[in-house]
């Protein structure tokens, strides 16, 4: 068996579809009043990951796990006790592994906190979206300002030193100043990390159908760009570092807050994402699981053989040529703002010529001043400008 430093890194997303009320920009997958579900999704989830560690456990080693949704934290602390159990017994884990739980404010307290703790989950993200109790129904959210400061101080209280908090811009009625304000507080709680998105919605979304009934204005696109190009000069003020197009984490010479989670994704490397509707992408295949959770946990159990996958869940699975995987790893990794993408590690990577393959597009994107080529320590690099942060879509889409 290859020893845990000769492993390649593997990341874990649980995906958990459960909440208590549908948000009404969300259009994950996710699933509100079914609760009895949970014991059956739970089994489901540790008999994947069975199966899955059979087929990985001898070339990989997981170094971060996440739980998303959907909202974790519906579930009782017992059902990550499980989880996590499982994937001690059935992966090679790292000694120094980041494990993260997404969680509404309104279930997070201090003895759930507690009990997290506990179990190894050392990084809690929560979605605050806005400090504006008016922005908040609009999006349907369950809580109010109030009950996100009570949720950060109950965790720091038990022990938490790595916090997320999830925020958006370009709600409907949403203001420059209230989105300030609602920066303000988050920087008030002392977060280690930040996530700031644009609201992106779907048309199957609830919101997105009041916005076209002319229920509420939609914000302009002029106006959300001032608001990420404000945030953007703003966040440096307090220590906090843009690492990714919609990521800050604060600064600290003891300790990297970085999502380790996410740069996996972002530097286009393996992760395994578990439970229904979770895709996955390992050894230059991509897959995803059917969506619904008892069709999940109905199919699951049927083995099958298909493409070197085993379980009857997978809806859809193929194989990136490798030119696919040279354009998501470049797009991808543009997202990375602080490093960028490395040219001598992609050219080691895939045998190429990075800059004899892309000299057209970079030649361009240099002329409009949306990206950089240079030397950073011993290395070159391409990364986005402020301007390339910006338009990022366009950068991303000479690179298809």
């Amino acid at each position: 068996m290859t020893d845990k430093k000769h492993k390649k890194p593997l990341s874990l997303y649980i995906h958990i579809p459960f909440c208590k009320k549908r948000c009404s920009y969300c259009d994950f997958n996710t699933y509100a009043g079914f609760e009895e579900y949970m014991d059956v999704f739970s089994e489901g989830v540790q008999f994947e990951l069975e199966l899955f560690a059979q087929k990985f456990r001898d070339d990989f080693v997981v170094k971060t796990v996440f739980f998303g949704g959907g909202t974790p934290t519906v579930m009782s602390p017992g059902y990550f006790a499980s989880i996590l159990k499982s994937i001690s017994k059935n992966f090679s884990v790292s000694d120094w592994l980041e494990v993260t739980c997404e969680g509404n404010p309104n279930n997070i307290n201090k003895d759930y906190c507690s009990e997290l703790i506990k179990m190894g989950i050392n990084r809690l993200s929560i979605g605050m979206q806005s400090s504006d109790d008016h922005e908040l129904k609009i999006l349907d959210r369950m809580h109010n300002h109030q009950v996100v400061i009570n949720a950060v101080h109950d965790a720091k209280s038990v022990g938490f030193r790595n916090i997320n908090l999830d925020l958006i811009y370009g709600i409907p009625t949403q203001s420059m100043k209230t989105f300030n304000q609602s920066i303000d507080a988050a920087l008030d709680l002392k977060p280690q990390h930040l996530s700031i998105y644009g609201l992106s919605l779907a048309q199957s979304t609830p919101l997105f159908q009041r916005i076209q009934k002319g229920e509420l204005p939609e914000l302009e696109n002029d106006q959300s760009g001032e608001m990420y190009e404000w945030v953007m000069d703003y966040m440096p003020k307090f220590r906090f570092e843009q690492y990714e197009i919609s990521n800050w984490a604060l600064e600290n010479y003891s300790h990297d807050y970085r999502c380790m989670h996410n740069i996996q994704y972002w530097k286009n490397l393996d992760y395994l994402g578990i439970g229904p509707g979770a895709h996955s992408y390992v050894n230059g295949w991509r897959w995803c699981n059917v969506d619904p959770i008892p069709m999940y946990v109905e199919n699951l159990r049927n083995i099958i053989e298909k493409d070197g996958f085993s379980h009857g869940a997978i809806k859809d699975s193929h194989q990136l040529g490798k030119m696919d995987i040279i354009k998501e790893t470049m797009m991808m990794g543009l997202r990375l703002v602080r490093s960028g993408v490395n040219i001598e590690e992609m050219n080691k990577r895939f045998s190429i010529d990075l800059l004899e393959i892309y000299e057209r597009q970079v030649e361009k994107l240099l002329q409009l001043k949306l990206i950089k080529v240079g030397q950073i320590h011993d290395s070159s690099y391409i990364w986005l400008t402020k301007k390339g942060r910006m338009l990022g879509n366009q950068v991303f889409l000479e690179f298809i």
